[in-house]
């Protein structure tokens, strides 16, 4: 699998995914509404332990390979957040 800023190994599950995301987006995209909505949540819940796992993991001191999970403290965010 050609990955975008590769060459990376995907694992067979991450392959597996992302080979039926691409399969259901292109028969029925409505379907993936509700999980994209599930896994932003999640993304944007545990941003900070999924950036601290991956730095500890991989062995990174730096915000090389986490950017994507660093998030400013925006004030609309948080005060939606607390009501959520």
């Amino acid at each position: 699998m050609t990955v975008p800023g590769g060459p990376y190994r995907l694992s067979v599950a991450t392959q597996t995914y992302v080979h039926r995301v691409d399969e259901v987006g292109q028969k029925a995209p409505e379907l993936l509404v509700g999980h994209l909505y599930t896994r932003d949540l999640g993304d944007l819940s545990s941003r900070h332990v999924l950036r601290g796992l991956i730095s500890r993991v991989c062995g990174l001191s730096d915000d090389t390979g986490t950017m994507f999970y660093r998030v400013k403290r925006v004030p609309a965010y948080w005060e939606a957040w607390t009501v959520y």
